[in-house]
């Protein structure tokens, strides 16, 4: 599906629309079910890298230097893989996060608009994911792409849209997003703005600890969100 629908409400995917970091869980999913002489090691790696302890070292280093070093060393472990066997993993791990892993706090904030016909997906988090995700709840979409030549990638990302989620429903849309024109939900603080220039404004909020992030800089409804199944 291609172009916007009137009045969008746009939608965030990770810690939004369903629990999980997405990229995280994709590439999780990917690699239990891979096969070939390249895989076992990078698998090994990847189980290496999401270690709850790795993760929360590269947040800090994340922090400390403003670069997305741990996103792009995932992306990295991609490297020479086909670009349909990810996709067809982003198609089964799609299917059981609609099944098994909805924020239903959300589902619930959304439902008229998804009855409406007004969702759109809008995240940062990888293409092959959220076009799954897209596809099957048939709604447009926006996310980061992945770098790929003649159908092998090559473990970078051309474009990410963290932050820019409002140039790339531009483009979606043939035009910018007046304000007050869409809705959004998001616990994104890089969606600040986009947040800010919403009609309806709801903010997903993951832990109590974040809150002061928030007040103050724009008037929005809360969806408390502490806990995950």
């Amino acid at each position: 599906m291609t172009g916007l629908p009137h009045h969008p409400m746009i939608v965030d995917v990770c810690g939004t629309l369903v629990h999980d970091d997405t990229t995280l869980g994709l590439l999780r999913h990917h690699f239990r079910r891979g096969s070939g002489a390249a895989w076992p090691g990078r698998a090994v790696l990847f189980s290496l890298l999401s270690a709850t302890p790795v993760r929360l070292s590269f947040a800090v280093l994340e922090k400390l230097s403003g670069c997305q070093i741990y996103k792009s060393m995932l992306i990295g472990l991609l490297r020479g893989q086909p670009v349909a066997l990810l996709e067809e993993s982003a198609r089964g791990y799609a299917a059981h996060l609609l099944a098994a892993g909805r924020c239903m706090p959300v589902t619930a904030a959304i439902a008229p608009a998804a009855e409406a016909g007004r969702l759109v997906l809008a995240s940062a988090s990888l293409a092959p994911i959220v076009a799954a995700l897209a596809a099957q709840l048939d709604v447009p979409y926006v996310a980061s792409q992945l770098g790929q030549r003649d159908g092998i990638l090559t473990g970078r990302l051309t474009v990410d849209l963290t932050g820019f989620k409002a140039a790339a429903l531009a483009v979606l849309n043939g035009a910018p997003l007046a304000p007050g024109s869409y809705d959004m939900i998001s616990d994104n603080a890089s969606d600040l703005s986009m947040l800010r220039d919403a009609g309806d404004a709801v903010v997903v909020l993951r832990s109590p600890s974040h809150r002061p992030r928030w007040d103050g800089k724009l008037s929005a409804r809360f969806i408390e969100v502490y806990s995950t199944p």
